[in-house]
């Protein structure tokens, strides 16, 4: 280390891929995925402002035979929630512009003033483990709660559940 100029540090990882989702293991992980989901195939609506959370999510779930519609923040949510046909939408909480938060709210309160029975199912995808930040976000019209990072069984298990809690689709 040099006085006003700092220190180099470097750091070799090996890392090896769990997911099946690359590399020689595609073909198993793609029928390991289609295991994991048995229900009919989705339109998804995901929300995330990060690049690398919506590749991987959408990989992992079109790898499953669903369909993704991805967008950045909770305002261009809404807009294609606005135009499409959704069967569910994963939601980031922290985001710019609208946090998923405020786009579920407004996503509940319309459904309230339509009265038309419309309720679409909405998970909260969040770093945020504990059961507090479970309670508030649960308390805020989500109807489920994935933490990243995603563990595929586990987000699987949670459409599931949250569909089938929601009726039909």
């Amino acid at each position: 280390s040099t006085a006003g100029v700092g220190s180099t540090f470097s750091l070799k990882v090996s890392l090896a891929v769990r997911d099946g989702l690359s590399g020689q293991q595609d073909r198993r992980g793609e029928q390991n995925l289609t295991e994991l989901w048995a229900g009919k195939p989705l339109r998804i609506l995901l929300v995330d402002d990060q690049e690398i959370n919506l590749l991987l999510a959408s990989r992992i779930l079109e790898k499953a035979g669903h369909t993704t519609v991805m967008t950045r923040n909770g305002r261009e949510a809404l807009r294609q929630w606005e135009k499409g046909a959704f069967d569910l939408i994963l939601m980031d909480i922290q985001m710019p512009v609208m946090d998923g938060i405020r786009a579920t709210v407004a996503i509940r309160e319309w459904e309230r003033e339509a009265q038309a029975g419309a309720h679409i199912p909405i998970i909260a995808l969040t770093a945020r483990a504990l059961n507090e930040e479970r309670t508030f976000i649960l308390s805020h019209g989500f109807d489920g709660f994935i933490t990243k990072p995603i563990e595929v069984g586990a987000m699987f298990a949670e459409l599931q559940r949250c569909l089938t809690s929601a009726g039909p689709t």
